[in-house]
């Protein structure tokens, strides 16, 4: 069994996907497209590691150079990505990956080995890291018996929702999303990402994308762009106005996924990751999804810290209560340049 570096080529291309396809661990942060989204948007240096077993694809890594701090560098499965790290049909093939990816490391004298498992590998010099959960809806069965299941008071802000008047409308226009996405990211203290991001993402996955927005009385005010994968209708971003949320957009925007996912015959609605402590994951809970804590791992070179780009940081708690005092065209000018080091 070897390890080889998977160009960016059609067929090396085609190889990625038909595994991606085949797989039953692989996750929509594996597909292939991601390797030109994240090198597009943030200059991210991809290096796609797959399993070969003769002429046989038997397991693959995405990976991604990322600055980590002044000068140095870390390697990232899949910076902003929900899950990542490695898929692959047997623990020999899983070894041979992670042998090859600390090898890498080692190589450009990087810091760290983030590997975002929804399951953690059997590696005690892995070192876990348990902030967070993602959170899931079966979607057998039809739409009315889901909504029942909901729960009254969740029903009661969707009904309320639409008794204002707000409603649900499709477009792929990045330019409707983005000032939402900026303010968003202005609030919870977080630099906003580049249009460029998006709009590759729009470009790269096409008929995949579902991007859906709430407007009221003419104006958006909330937003979900999700994403086609198999059997999952998986939500990647979300974003809503700070004024607009009394009348309980984001209620609505999960209830129209939920009854898309079931016109569409989807078998699950994967709202994605939150932090266990977060106030969103506390909105996910009581939407009654279910809760699955995710194996995040790393492999740490000399003794590193685990990285802590989360609000557990009293450093980074600090950054997000200035950030929010700044001024919201300062931080849509400074946010997209900052970020890629928040990978």
């Amino acid at each position: 069994m070897d390890v080889r570096l998977f160009q960016d080529t059609p067929v090396d291309a085609e190889g990625w996907e038909t595994y991606v396809r085949s797989c039953d661990h692989a996750t929509s942060d594996h597909l292939w497209g991601w390797r030109r989204v994240l090198a597009g948007a943030f200059g991210f240096h991809p290096h796609y590691l797959g399993a070969v077993d003769g002429d046989r694809v038997v397991g693959i890594l995405p990976l991604f150079r990322i600055p980590h701090g002044w000068g140095r560098c870390a390697l990232s499965s899949i910076p902003f990505g929900n899950y990542g790290g490695i898929c692959a049909d047997s623990d020999d093939a899983a070894r041979v990956l992670l042998e090859a990816a600390k090898e890498r490391l080692d190589r450009m004298k990087g810091t760290y080995l983030e590997l975002r498992h929804r399951t953690p590998l059997p590696d005690g010099a892995l070192r876990p890291q348990r902030l967070h959960s993602r959170f899931v809806l079966p979607l057998a069965g039809d739409a009315a018996l889901l909504f029942q299941a909901l729960g009254s008071n969740n029903r009661n802000k969707v009904n309320r929702a639409m008794r204002l008047g707000l409603r649900v409308v499709a477009s792929q226009d990045v330019n409707r999303l983005y000032p939402i996405h900026v303010r968003t990211a202005h609030r919870l203290g977080t630099p906003c990402f580049p249009r460029r991001y998006f709009e590759l993402i729009v470009e790269e996955f096409a008929a995949a994308v579902e991007m859906s927005f709430v407007v009221h009385e003419h104006q958006d005010i909330a937003y979900s762009l999700l994403l086609r994968f198999k059997r999952s209708l998986v939500c990647q971003f979300n974003g809503s106005l700070a004024e607009g949320l009394k009348s309980k957009p984001n209620n609505l925007l999960v209830w129209h996924a939920i009854e898309q996912g079931c016109r569409l015959g989807f078998e699950e609605f994967d709202y994605c990751r939150s932090r266990r402590d977060s106030g969103t994951a506390d909105f996910k809970r009581r939407l009654r999804l279910r809760e699955e804590p995710l194996g995040y791992q790393y492999y740490l070179r000399n003794g590193q810290a685990l990285p802590a780009h989360n609000p557990s940081n009293p450093t980074y708690r600090l950054a997000i209560r200035a950030w929010r005092r700044l001024p919201l065209a300062l931080t849509r000018l400074l946010g997209p340049a900052l970020v890629r080091y928040l990978a």
